[in-house]
Parts: structure tokens; C-alpha cells; sequence
């Protein structure tokens, strides 16, 4: 799922809040928060909360749990 998916997702449900987590693997701002995560938090309508994984979280790569 890309950041846009996510972003009309959670406008389609009603969230009230997206949770990401980031893994930073590119430029500085980007090692922060990440690029996607970076376009979710500026497009989405409702709160983001970013955070970074867990070790159980770096081994579900890319599952999307809602």
C-alpha cells in the first residue's frame, strides 16, 4: 500500500488516527521519519503517530495490520 492509498484508506474509514512506523534508509530528513511516513503525516486528515519498530515489528516487513 502507498502513501496515497493510505491516506484516502483512512479518509474512507473515518480513522482516527494512522500509526507508521519508520525505518529511515534514505536522506537526512527521510532518516528520520521516512518518505512515505513524511507523505502520510502531511496529507492525512486525521492525527499521525510515528514510531519505530519493534524487533517482532522488523520481522513482519511490510504487513499492514488494522
Amino acid at each position: 500500500m502507498d502513501y496515497e492509498e493510505l491516506v484516502q484508506y483512512s479518509k474512507k474509514i473515518k480513522a482516527d488516527l494512522i500509526v507508521l512506523a519508520t525505518h529511515g534508509r534514505t536522506e537526512f530528513i527521510h532518516t528520520l521519519i521516512g518518505s512515505v511516513t513524511e507523505k502520510v503525516v502531511t496529507l492525512a486528515k486525521c492525527p499521525v503517530l510515528v514510531t519505530t519498530p519493534t524487533d517482532e515489528g522488523r520481522k513482519k516487513n511490510n504487513q499492514l495490520d488494522i
